[in-house]
C-alpha cells in the first residue's frame, strides 16, 4: 500500500502544477540489504518535446 500513496501523493502534486502534461510515475521500494533490483523499460516518444525524469 505504501507505493500506491506514494503514487497518489505524487501524481496529486504534479496535477496542481496545472501543466498540461501527461504523468507516469512509478514507484518501488526495496530492502537496504544488499539484493539487488532489474527493470526495463521502453518508451516511444518525440525527442523534442517529450522527456523523463528519475529521481531515488
Amino acid at each position: 500500500r505504501w507505493t500506491a500513496d506514494i503514487v497518489d501523493q505524487i501524481l496529486t502534486e504534479l496535477t496542481n502544477l496545472g501543466k498540461r502534461f501527461k504523468y507516469i510515475v512509478q514507484a518501488v521500494i526495496v530492502p537496504k540489504n544488499g539484493t539487488g533490483l532489474h527493470a526495463a523499460s521502453s518508451c516511444y516518444w518525440n525527442d523534442i518535446t517529450d522527456g523523463s525524469c528519475t529521481l531515488r
